[in-house]
């Protein structure tokens, strides 16, 4: 048989200064969380858009234009590894990182 242990209220156990998450609140006005959302999402918007393109000019486009002379154009041309490495990189790291998101979710709230 072992010893019965102390029943500690929540408060009064000797870890709970240590184990309670110590941050503060933010206090920003609604106009502000609504201007950061807003500019936020306006940046994601023109940088999925950017990237897309110069990813579909990569991947298409720079397989049908002529020898510019410029080294890294003309690599992108006639290379058919890198501008597709790129792409498909991208899609598995956005999956790796939800995952690990969703990891770190689970472990810290159950």
């Amino acid at each position: 048989m072992h010893p019965a242990s102390p029943v500690w209220p929540d408060s009064a156990h000797p870890l709970y200064s240590h184990l309670r998450r110590k941050t503060g609140t933010l206090q920003r006005s609604d106009s502000d969380l609504h201007a950061d959302t807003v500019r936020n999402g306006y940046l994601l918007l023109f940088g999925t858009g950017g990237f897309f393109v110069f990813m579909m000019y990569l991947v298409v486009v720079s397989k049908y234009m002529p020898e510019t002379g410029h080294p890294v154009l003309d690599f992108f041309r006639s290379d058919m590894y890198y501008s597709l490495l790129v792409p498909c990189t991208l899609i598995s790291t956005v999956f790796a990182v939800y995952l690990n998101w969703l990891g770190l979710k689970f472990f810290r709230h159950n």
